[in-house]
């Protein structure tokens, strides 16, 4: 099984983007940890065949509460973590 998780999303788009993405690979479980937006119907304009994923997603405050019970966590980012080591796709 696996989730995705949104750490503080703040563009409509790339919720809706993910949404469509996850229909694409047959997922449906997933996370938002401190959400940005609330403008769902942006999002809805993007996440064509997955709009009934917006309805869903669990909605929590922290990344933690996100991940309390998951058994193996991969984060990615584009930013530089210093003292972290960069891995290719």
């Amino acid at each position: 099984m696996i989730r995705l998780v949104l750490l503080r999303p703040r563009m409509p788009e790339n919720l809706g983007a993910v949404a469509r993405v996850m229909r694409n690979f047959g997922l449906d479980d997933w996370a938002i940890a401190a959400l940005g937006t609330h403008d769902f119907a942006a999002a809805r304009r993007v996440a064509v065949h997955a709009e009934d994923l917006l309805d869903r997603p669990r909605l929590v405050g922290t990344l933690d509460e996100a991940v309390a019970d998951c058994v193996w966590v991969v984060g990615t980012s584009s930013r530089r973590v210093r003292g972290k080591r960069r891995l290719s796709p």
